[in-house]
C-alpha cells in the first residue's frame, strides 16, 4: 500500500497522539547521535538498548506529557514543576524494556502481524480520511507535518497490533461473574447522605493559653518546621529576547518582512467582527421563574416600541441596565465573534442570522435578556501587511535575536568554562552583557528581573559551589547561572522566630482542642445521647450534606457515591465516603472523627439511595464489558511484570 508495510521499527504510534512540540531535553552530556548509538543504557535478555534509542523515547514521552499539560491549560510555572518531578529517563527505559520483552514473547508465541492488517488499521484513522475514505495524499501529508516517516509510523502501528494480540491471548480466559457486575454497578451508583457537626479550630483559639516556657518547649520539639532552607548565592548572565530583538530591528530587510508575512499569514487573520448595540434587561440564570418572566415581558414591551418606530438609542438610555453602554445608546462597539458578548452561545447564534440594521431580536444570556441590534458586519480576512508590519518586524527581529543569543551564550559558556575563577559579573562588564545578582535564593524564590522559573531553580538546586550551568532557555530569554556560595540550611534562634512560633503553637493547640471536643461528642452520641442535644450544648449546628441554597430552601440532603467522594458541605474525602457506606440507621456513627483540611467532622448516617434494578438491567452489558476490560488490563500488567521479573536485565547507566 505504501512504502511501509514491510519493515519492523520501534513503537511510534505515540507520535500521532503527542503532537509536535520542540523542547530541549538535556541528558548526561554524551556527544552526537553516533556517539550515543555506541553507549549502552541496558541489555534485556541480550538485546541492547542504546543511549540514542533511550534519548529518542524520552523525548517522545516528554513531548506527549507536555502536550497533555497544555491541553489541560496548566500554567507554565506548574508545568515546569511537573516536568522536573516526572522522571522521563526512568520511564523511557521501562517502556523500552517492555517493548523488547513483548517482541520476544511474540516470537515465542508465534504471534505476528502481516502488512494487510497494518494497512487495514491505518485506514481507520480519521486524520487520514477524506469524506470517510482513506486518502493516501492526506496520510503522507499528515506524517510529513508530524516529522514521521511512513516506515516509522507503520512499523510502530505493527508493534501495537502485536501487543494487542498478545494481550488478547493472555486475557482470553478473563470472565466476570453476575455478582461482580452487580457489585460494580452498586459501587458506581449507590448513594448515601450524612449529617455532620463541624469543629473549627479557630473557635478554640481563645482557650489556648501561651507561656514563654511552652513556646520554647514547642520550638525545641518542632524546630525542623522553622528551618531556614538551603540558599545559594548566584550570578545569572542574561540574554534577554526583547533586548536582542530591539538590536536586530534595524537589520530586518524588506525581503525578510515579506517572507515572514507570507509564511505566517494565518497568524494575521482578522476573525469575523460585528458592530453591535444592545438593550440589556438583567436577571440571573436560576432566578425565580416568575421574576425571569417579568423581565422578559418588560423587554418585549420595549421591542413593541421599536416596532412602532421609536429610536433604539433613546430606548437604550431609558431602559438598558448595562451601565457601560446605555449612555452611548447601547452601542457595544465592534466585537470579534467568539469574544465578549459574542462568546455567549445564544447571542452568537442569534447574531449569526442577523443582517446589519436588524434590531428586534430578543435573546437570553447569562446576563439576562438582550434586544440586539447589528450595526455592521465585517467578514474574516487576512490583515494587510502594512497594518501589521511593526509586529512582523518584531517577530523577525526576535528570530534573528535568538540566533544571536545562541551564538553569544555558547561563546560565553565556553569562555567562562575555561577560567573557573572568572565571575559572571566580570565577563558581563567586559562584553557589554547584563548580569543579575539576586539575594541568596532558596528553591522556588522569585528571581528579581526574571520571576519564577522552575528550570532555573532546578539548575541552581543541582549546581555545587563554583558550578556553571549550560545556557538555559525560558520564555524571556537564555540564561547562564554560576553558584558563588552555598549557604547550608539552618535552624534560627528562638527569639528571631518567636512570633511565628506563637502562631503555629496556637494553631496546633486549638486543633488539638477541636479534635478532643469532636471525639468527646462522638463518645456521647455513641453512648445514646441525641446529636441534636450535643450540638445544642456545643452551640453547633447540625449540617446536612447540601449546599447553602439547598439548606435555605429546606431541600433534602445531597447524596454522594463511592467513585465521586465529594461530600457536599465538607469536600473531597474518600475516607468519609468509605465509612459512610458502612453505616446504617441501626449503626449511624463511625468509630472516629475525620480531619479534613484541619476541620474535624463528626458524621451521622442520614440515608441511602439503593440502585434501581431496572436501570441496572439496561446498563448491565456496558458495566460487564468495562469490568472485563479492567480485569484484562490487570492480568496483562501482571503478565508483563512476570516477564520483567524473569528477564536478564543489565542496566549500565543509573537513572
Amino acid at each position: 500500500m505504501l512504502d511501509l508495510l514491510s519493515k519492523h521499527v520501534q513503537n511510534i504510534i505515540i507520535k500521532v497522539v503527542l503532537g509536535l512540540i520542540t523542547l530541549v531535553f538535556v541528558f548526561w552530556g554524551f556527544g552526537g547521535y553516533n556517539q550515543r548509538s555506541s553507549v549502552l543504557v541496558a541489555t534485556v535478555n541480550g538485546v541492547d538498548i542504546t543511549l540514542a534509542e533511550h534519548d529518542k523515547t524520552a523525548r517522545i514521552m516528554l513531548r506527549n506529557f507536555t502536550r497533555q499539560l497544555e491541553r489541560l491549560g496548566i500554567d507554565s510555572a506548574t508545568k515546569d514543576a511537573m516536568l522536573v518531578k516526572y522522571n522521563f529517563r526512568k520511564k523511557a527505559l521501562n517502556e523500552l524494556v517492555k517493548d523488547i520483552l513483548i517482541k520476544q514473547a511474540a516470537k515465542k508465541l508465534n504471534v505476528s502481524v502481516n502488512d494487510q492488517e497494518v494497512a487495514n488499521a491505518i485506514q481507520t484513522f480519521p486524520e487520514f480520511q477524506q469524506s470517510g475514505a482513506f486518502n493516501l495524499s492526506q496520510y503522507l501529508e499528515v506524517l510529513k507535518n508530524s516529522g514521521i516517516s511512513a516506515t516509522e509510523f507503520e512499523e510502530g502501528r505493527r508493534d501495537i497490533l502485536i501487543k494487542k494480540k498478545i494481550q488478547d491471548i493472555v486475557s482470553d480466559s478473563v470472565q466476570t461473574s453476575e455478582a461482580e457486575v452487580l457489585n460494580e454497578y452498586k459501587r458506581q451508583n449507590e448513594k448515601v447522605s450524612v449529617n455532620f457537626l463541624k469543629f473549627n479550630p479557630v473557635d478554640y483559639e481563645s482557650k489556648v493559653k501561651v507561656t514563654e516556657n511552652e513556646l520554647k518547649t514547642y520550638f525545641d520539639n518542632n524546630n525542623k518546621y522553622f528551618e531556614i532552607p538551603e540558599k545559594k548565592k548566584v550570578e545569572i548572565l542574561a540574554f534577554d529576547n526583547q533586548d536582542y530583538a530591539e538590536q536586530e530591528k534595524a537589520n530586518v530587510t524588506d525581503a525578510e518582512i515579506t517572507a515572514y508575512y507570507d509564511a505566517n499569514s494565518e497568524d494575521y487573520i482578522q476573525k469575523e467582527q460585528v458592530d453591535l448595540s444592545h438593550i440589556l434587561f438583567s436577571h440571573t440564570v436560576g432566578d425565580d421563574p416568575q421574576q425571569a418572566e417579568d423581565v422578559k415581558k418588560k423587554a418585549e414591551g420595549v421591542i413593541a416600541k421599536l416596532e412602532k418606530g421609536d429610536d433604539f438609542a433613546k430606548l437604550a438610555k431609558e431602559y438598558s441596565q448595562d451601565k457601560k453602554t446605555k449612555d452611548n445608546g447601547g452601542n457595544i462597539g465592534v466585537v470579534t465573534v467568539g469574544t465578549g458578548i459574542l462568546a455567549e452561545p445564544s447571542v452568537k447564534s442569534v447574531v449569526a442570522g442577523m443582517k446589519p440594521g436588524d434590531n428586534y431580536n430578543l435573546v437570553e444570556s447569562t446576563q439576562g435578556y438582550h434586544i440586539i441590534k447589528v450595526n455592521g458586519k465585517f467578514a474574516e480576512k487576512v490583515k494587510e501587511l502594512e497594518t501589521v508590519k511593526e509586529n512582523v518586524i518584531l517577530m523577525v527581529a526576535l528570530e534573528k535575536g535568538k540566533e544571536s543569543i545562541s551564538k553569544a551564550s555558547k561563546k560565553a559558556r565556553g569562555d567562562i568554562f575555561k577560567d573557573e575563577n572568572m565571575s559572571l559579573s566580570d565577563y558581563a562588564a567586559k562584553n557589554g552583557l547584563a548580569v543579575i545578582t539576586p539575594p541568596p535564593l532558596a528553591f522556588g524564590d522569585e528571581i528579581p528581573g526574571i520571576g519564577e522559573s522552575n528550570k532555573l531553580h532546578q539548575e541552581i538546586l543541582e549546581l555545587p559551589a563554583g558550578g556553571v550551568s549550560f545556557p538555559i532557555d525560558i520564555s524571556r530569554g537564555r540564561y547562564i547561572v554560576k553558584v558563588i556560595e552555598v549557604i547550608p540550611a539552618n535552624i534560627p534562634e528562638f527569639d528571631k522566630v518567636k512570633a511565628e512560633v506563637a502562631i503555629n503553637y496556637k494553631k496546633s493547640k486549638s486543633a488539638e482542642l477541636a479534635e478532643a471536643a469532636a471525639n468527646k461528642a462522638l463518645k456521647e452520641v455513641q453512648g445514646g445521647a441525641k446529636l441534636v442535644d450535643v450540638a445544642k450544648k456545643l452551640k453547633l449546628k447540625i449540617q446536612p450534606t447540601k449546599g447553602k441554597k439547598d439548606a435555605k430552601e429546606g431541600k433534602a440532603p445531597k447524596s454522594f457515591t463511592r467513585i465521586n467522594p465529594t461530600i457536599p458541605g465538607i469536600g473531597v474525602s474518600e475516607e468519609i465516603a468509605g465509612a459512610a457506606f458502612g453505616l446504617s440507621t441501626e449503626n449511624p456513627y463511625p468509630n472516629k472523627v475525620y480531619n479534613i483540611n484541619n476541620y474535624f467532622y463528626l458524621i451521622k448516617f442520614s440515608g441511602k439511595e439503593e440502585i434501581d434494578m431496572n436501570d441496572y438491567k439496561k446498563e448491565k452489558a456496558v458495566i460487564a464489558k468495562n469490568l472485563r476490560n479492567d480485569k484484562a488490563s490487570e492480568v496483562f500488567a501482571a503478565y508483563i511484570e512476570d516477564l520483567i521479573e524473569k528477564a536478564d536485565i543489565q542496566q549500565m547507566i543509573e537513572m
